[in-house]
């Protein structure tokens, strides 16, 4: 696998506000290489639960997640939301990466850096007697 070094050292340099430099060069290629998992969260709120259940009965491959910064959001200034899509049906909010995270990850999206968010899974579920819960990998 390739990895654009321009862009790990950019995303660094980012962080190395926050955290030693050594330790932002840590998290950047732990960014590129796609092994952040990140617990979504606000799962519970609304019909996310109705919406978590309604992505179970679609493949992966149709299913997309985008992260929307909020940078007016009232609550949190480094909030990020969290949309699934499913191709060609619409979308819908989530939920929210975490303040940890979002304060991390907020500066780099705020310089214009694009993230993917990937599935990493869809935990729960009614039948198992608990709430859906929603895993995604975060990557630069």
């Amino acid at each position: 696998m390739r990895y654009d070094l321009k862009i790990i050292c950019r995303v660094a340099n980012i962080l190395a506000h926050r955290m030693s430099r050594s330790q932002a060069f840590k998290s950047a290629w732990t960014m590129a290489k796609g092994q952040d998992i990140e617990k979504v969260k606000g799962v519970l709120f609304g019909l996310r639960q109705a919406a978590l259940q309604h992505l179970t009965h679609y493949p992966v491959d149709v299913i997309r997640f985008h992260l929307i910064r909020e940078s007016g959001n009232r609550y949190d200034e480094n909030a990020i939301a969290i949309s699934a899509e499913v191709i060609g049906k619409g979308s819908y909010k989530m939920g929210y990466l975490s303040a940890a995270t979002a304060a991390i990850v907020a500066p780099i999206m705020d310089k214009g850096i694009s993230l993917r968010a990937g599935l990493k899974s869809i935990v729960g579920g009614f039948c198992e007697g608990f709430s859906y819960g929603l895993r995604l990998q975060v990557a630069i």
